[in-house]
C-alpha cells in the first residue's frame, strides 16, 4: 500500500517547480544546510516535539551526541532528495517499476514516525488533549522549520531570495512531506501562506 501510495505522483505536483528547487537547493547549499541547523534548534522550544524527542532519547545527558547525529542524519537525506533525480520517478515513468532510493529513504522516514508513535504513545501527555504523537499538525510545523525556518539565515543575510526560488523550494518540500505523510491538503499551499501560518498565533501557541 505504502510502495502504491509513493508511486502514484499526485497531479499537483509540478516537476518544473521540483527541478528548480532541487538547483535552488545546490546553489545555496552551505547556507541551506546552516539554517537546517537552526531549525532543528527551533524544533526543541515546542513542547510537544521536545517531548517526543525526550521520550525517544532525543534529550538526555548524552543528547548533544544524539542532536548531532540527528542532524547530520536529516542533512544526509534532504542532500539526497535534492541533489539526486529519482524524487521525481513516477507511475509513469520508464524508471519506476522499482522505486528510487529517494522514494524509499521517503518511505522509511513514514514508518520511522509510525514506529516512534507506537514507541512514545504510554508515555506521552498531549499538549493539545487528544492530539497523538507525530501528528498532522506537528509533521505541517516541520514543513515550516525545513522551509522557512531553513531559509532564514540567507535572508538575514540579505542574500537575493526570489519569490520564484522561494516558492519552488516551498512546492518540493509539499510534495516530500505527502510522500512522508502529511496531508498537505490541511496546511499551506504556497510560500506566502506558510509565512502568515508562522506568524500566526496558533504557531506561536506550539509554544
Amino acid at each position: 500500500m505504502l510502495i502504491e501510495f509513493t508511486r502514484q505522483k499526485p497531479n499537483w505536483v509540478d516537476d518544473e517547480q521540483v527541478k528548480q528547487a532541487q538547483k535552488f537547493y545546490q546553489e545555496n547549499i552551505m547556507l541551506i544546510n546552516l539554517g537546517l541547523s537552526a531549525a532543528l534548534v527551533e524544533s526543541y522550544t515546542f513542547p510537544a516535539d521536545a517531548q517526543i524527542l525526550y521520550l525517544n532519547g532525543g534529550l538526555t545527558s548524552s543528547s548533544s551526541t544524539t542532536t548531532s547525529l540527528r542532524l547530520l542524519q536529516t542533512g544526509c537525506w534532504i542532500h539526497t532528495l535534492f541533489t539526486n533525480p529519482g524524487l521525481l520517478y513516477s507511475s509513469s515513468s520508464s524508471e519506476s517499476k522499482y522505486l528510487s532510493p529517494e522514494l524509499l529513504s521517503c518511505i522509511a522516514i513514514r514508518l520511522i514516525h509510525g514506529l516512534v508513535r507506537r514507541r512514545t504513545a504510554k508515555n506521552y501527555v498531549p499538549h493539545v488533549p487528544n492530539s497523538p504523537p507525530v501528528s498532522q499538525a506537528q509533521l505541517l510545523g516541520t514543513l515550516l522549520l525545513f522551509t522557512h525556518t531553513t531559509l532564514l539565515p540567507p535572508s538575514l543575510l540579505s542574500l537575493p531570495l526570489s519569490p520564484t526560488d522561494l516558492e519552488n523550494y516551498f512546492h518540493a518540500w509539499k510534495y516530500i512531506s505527502h510522500l512522508i505523510g502529511v496531508h498537505v491538503h490541511l496546511g499551506p499551499q504556497t510560500w506566502v501562506e506558510g509565512e502568515q501560518m508562522r506568524r500566526s498565533k496558533q504557531w506561536r501557541e506550539r509554544r
